[in-house]
């Protein structure tokens, strides 16, 4: 039977176990699972990772939460900048997304050794890992002419980064499954995307993007067009 540490957990109040035991930035010692359930708690209810430490308030991955908030702030101004650009507008101080990869990659850096999910799972550096593959896909979709080497280099950063995402989410990330089918299905390799968004459906049966994704590379892999706009997948 694992043993307990002096230390008592501020959250559960019972001893803290050997193999259990997660030390944050903030050298605050806390159950690794009382924290995973923090963390995700507070990720579904505010849609972030700015969780704070329960005895001192203080960010609780340390320099990694403000990395992974300057990455998604990049982002979402990134995106915003391309939606505008396809209106004829544009951003008066306009966003690099290379900005945004490396906070992420940044944040991934400085996460490791904070995992709070069973068998080691890093919560937040698969979704910093995912983010790097919306960054590279972004800017792979606003390029001018998408078959360009600087964008098939950016295509293939993408799939890359979302193969490491469902990696580092001990393959539990479908949403990382689907983009990376997409992504393939853009690159007429239909056969393999059909794999991934098979795993994705099995992650969540209930995902209709990714079933309506699997009915199009079915479709395409037994020579048939989808009847969708252009033959696009959805996204």
């Amino acid at each position: 039977m694992p043993t307990r540490s002096a230390a008592v957990c501020s959250i559960c109040y019972d001893g803290i176990r050997w193999d259990d035991r997660l030390v944050l930035p903030c050298k605050h010692v806390f159950c690794r699972g009382c924290i995973d359930h923090m963390f995700l708690h507070h990720h579904r209810t505010a849609d972030d990772y700015a969780s704070q430490c329960p005895m001192c308030r203080a960010p609780l991955m340390g320099e990694a939460d403000e990395l992974f908030t300057q990455g998604s702030w990049c982002l979402a101004g990134f995106q915003r900048q391309v939606e505008l650009q396809m209106h004829g507008l544009d951003l008066i101080f306009p966003f690099e997304i290379r900005h945004a990869i490396t906070a992420f990659e940044d944040c991934i850096t400085a996460v490791e050794g904070h995992a709070t999910g069973p068998g080691g799972l890093n919560r937040m550096a698969a979704a910093a890992q995912y983010n790097i593959g919306r960054c590279y896909e972004l800017r792979w979709a606003a390029a001018d002419d998408l078959r360009s080497d600087e964008a098939q280099q950016d295509a293939r950063d993408a799939m890359r980064a979302y193969e490491l995402a469902f990696e580092r989410s001990h393959e539990l990330d479908g949403s990382a499954a689907n983009n990376l089918g997409a992504m393939l299905m853009w690159q007429g390799r239909p056969e393999e995307a059909q794999h991934w968004f098979s795993r994705a459906c099995d992650l969540d049966p209930a995902d209709t993007l990714a079933r309506a994704n699997l009915r199009i590379a079915a479709r395409e892999n037994r020579g048939l067009r989808p009847r969708t706009a252009g033959g696009r997948v959805v996204r």
